[in-house]
């Protein structure tokens, strides 16, 4: 199909969909030639979003906060404006976020949008108030935890969670969320709120794993991977204390395999190189989808070890782990680990050493090893079950 420039026309479309920092210029090419990968196992929020608009018949305007230029096919406007001042800290920061949203509101006062579906606005969400006017049907997206699971939040933030109370209780018609942990934050804050959330779950289709080898609990050496953002708060940097510590626990050679880049990823490889002989950890950057694939074939367990102050999604590393035979070891940190928790060896978050005693006894007792394996094969159904998808959901609601 031919894309043409954004004209005033283009943008008067029936909803307006704020995704976050998606690319979306990829993502419809790819959805638009009926490609099926856009990215490693999992669904992508964007192309179910593209598809529910067509099964529907409504037009659409979808914001990116990536960089971009803009462009229009008749029933999809896409639209690239970056936050401003998103890498400033203290009150830049929130009047960044603030006049962002309030230009959302304008955006539709303007084009008479009938729908607005957030993916991106926390916590925020009390300038929505400025649309009760339209009678605007407001669908919350919310993919986060509001904040972090082990911590109080801080005063700002009960401040802000105060002001959208009203939101949440009253002009919020959905809340889309995937688990439990965001939707016991948002009714601690909102008790209202609670007939208002519809739970969804990341949805795979099957050949996805078909690739994915059983894996041999016997063969040396017993191999750990990570994937995921090389970054000190999701643990990536904690794997040099767990993999040096992980030979107090079991006789066997453990190997760790980072897959991923990030901020960190330069001192991680430092950190690798200065402990030298005493720990064997392979990074291995960024990897593309076979690539990933490969090294779960050859890894005997997965480590999602995302730190308390990290402000934490689903992480579906968790679940694709599960879904690929192997146990997991993480934290309750992770949201994901309370909808596939007997399949997860659960640690407590931030202690390298419990995370490596895991390793360790994982490694070491093979009937452990193969109840969590299968343990694991209880949770596959859910996840292939597409009216469980954020798709599926969202149409129920817009359809409603």
């Amino acid at each position: 199909m031919r894309l043409k420039k954004v004209s005033t026309k283009s943008m008067h479309t029936d909803l307006l969909y704020l995704a976050g920092p998606t690319d979306a210029k990829r993502v419809y090419s790819a959805w638009n030639s009926d490609e099926q990968d856009v990215g490693y196992f999992g669904s992508d929020y964007l192309r179910q979003f593209l598809d529910v608009c067509k099964e529907t018949g409504l037009s659409a305007t979808v914001v990116s906060l990536n960089k971009g230029d803009d462009f229009s096919d008749g029933s999809f406007t896409f639209l690239f404006r970056p936050i401003p001042w998103v890498e400033k800290g203290g009150l830049r920061f929130h009047a960044g976020q603030i006049l962002y949203m309030l230009r959302m509101v304008v955006f539709i006062y303007w084009y008479r949008h009938k729908t607005f579906l957030v993916a991106q606005c926390r916590p925020y969400w009390f300038l929505l108030l400025l649309l009760k006017p339209l009678r605007v049907r407001v669908i919350a997206s919310i993919h986060c935890v509001l904040w972090q699971r082990f911590h109080k939040p801080r005063l700002v933030t009960r401040c802000l969670y105060a002001f959208t109370r009203w939101f949440f209780s009253h002009q919020a018609s959905a809340i889309l969320t995937h688990s439990s942990a965001v939707s016991d934050q948002l009714v601690q804050l909102y008790p209202t709120a609670e007939s208002k959330v519809v739970r969804f779950l990341p949805v795979y289709p099957k050949e996805k794993f078909q690739g994915v080898t059983e894996p041999l609990h016997q063969k040396d050496p017993f191999r750990v991977l990570f994937i995921g953002r090389v970054e000190e708060n999701k643990g990536a940097l904690d794997l040099i204390e767990i993999a040096a510590l992980a030979k107090s626990f079991t006789s066997r050679e453990v190997c760790f395999d980072v897959c991923g880049d990030g901020s960190d990823f330069s001192r991680l490889r430092s950190a690798v190189r200065a402990a030298d002989c005493t720990v064997n950890i392979s990074l291995r950057g960024y990897c593309d989808a076979s690539e990933v694939t490969e090294a779960i074939c050859r890894a005997h367990v997965l480590i999602v070890p995302t730190r308390t102050e990290f402000i934490e999604g689903f992480n579906k590393v968790v679940v694709e782990g599960v879904l690929s035979g192997r146990p997991v070891v993480s934290s309750r940190v992770c949201p994901a680990v309370d909808v596939v928790e007997r399949a997860v060896y659960i640690v407590p978050p931030n202690d390298c050493v419990e995370y490596a005693k895991a390793i360790g006894k994982l490694a070491s007792d093979e009937a452990l090893y193969l109840q969590y394996r299968r343990a694991s094969a209880d949770y596959c159904d859910r996840f292939y079950d597409e009216e469980q998808s954020w798709g599926a959901k969202l149409k129920e609601v817009l359809e409603s």
